[in-house]
């Protein structure tokens, strides 16, 4: 993606004193799973809100119901890379077209054109490459991959250039050496993009991709979808399979 993007580089929430804030790893396309989980929670959409980690479409079944969620009151998102392939897609570029349909972007060119057209609109029109929630522990970041500078938030004088934005939507390098990485002006950066076993955190970011939309695979043997909520001084996480984990933070 170009350094001139039409998307907002940052969105500011200021705290929820009404419910609860949550945040979820990667959708991609399972809306029955999410909704599952909702449930298990006890999710108030009236007052509590959802922050995802983008990659809301390809692979599960509903990427476009997934992608309408972003007009919902209660659900926001940042840019996943995902994301990236559709605002991207161009019919007629045959590669860019086979390297996303391997990638689970096959449902969009399978839609009609009207609902292509809808689904390029509501990501360009409603994510943004970062988020901030104002929580009672202090501000928590959202994006999607790794953050390339050393403080936050994204600003309008941010040095974005092709290489941060790519770190941004593609960055692994955190998780895969489990570099205990901070950054400053943040209390907590939360992150999706690699699929992993059990979020884990490393310095002030957590990682809670863990492979919704994913068949089993070694080291990803139960794929499944997490939310997670800043807890006092712990950050719980929820997932379909019964079992919560609480990590000190």
């Amino acid at each position: 993606m170009k350094p001139d993007l039409t998307i907002e580089k940052h969105v500011y929430f200021p705290k929820n004193d009404k419910g609860i804030d949550f945040f979820v790893g990667d959708i991609h396309g399972e809306l029955r799973k999410l909704m599952l989980l909702l449930k298990k929670i006890n999710f108030n959409f009236s007052k509590d809100r959802l922050f995802a980690t983008g990659d809301l479409i390809d692979r599960g079944e509903d990427s476009l119901e997934c992608l309408k969620l972003t007009n919902k009151k209660w659900f926001f998102s940042v840019l996943g890379n995902h994301e990236q392939f559709l605002l991207e897609a161009e019919d007629n570029h045959a590669y860019k077209k086979m390297v996303w349909e391997k990638n689970g972007g096959r449902w969009f060119y399978e839609l009609c054109d009207e609902d292509k057209q809808i689904s390029k609109q509501l990501a360009n029109d409603n994510l943004c490459l970062s988020l901030t929630v104002n929580t009672l522990r202090g501000d928590v970041g959202v994006i999607h991959g790794e953050y390339p500078f050393q403080f936050w938030p994204i600003k309008d004088g941010s040095p974005l250039n092709e290489q941060s934005i790519r770190k941004i939507l593609w960055g692994r390098d955190i998780v895969k050496a489990k570099l205990e990485n901070y950054t400053k002006g943040v209390e907590l950066i939360i992150s999706g993009h690699t699929s992993i076993e059990t979020p884990i955190l490393l310095g002030n970011q957590v990682f809670v991709d863990t492979g919704c939309g994913y068949s089993p695979r070694k080291n990803l043997y139960t794929p499944h979808l997490t939310i997670c909520e800043v807890k006092g001084k712990s950050l719980k996480f929820y997932r379909s399979d019964e079992q919560v984990k609480e990590i000190p933070f």
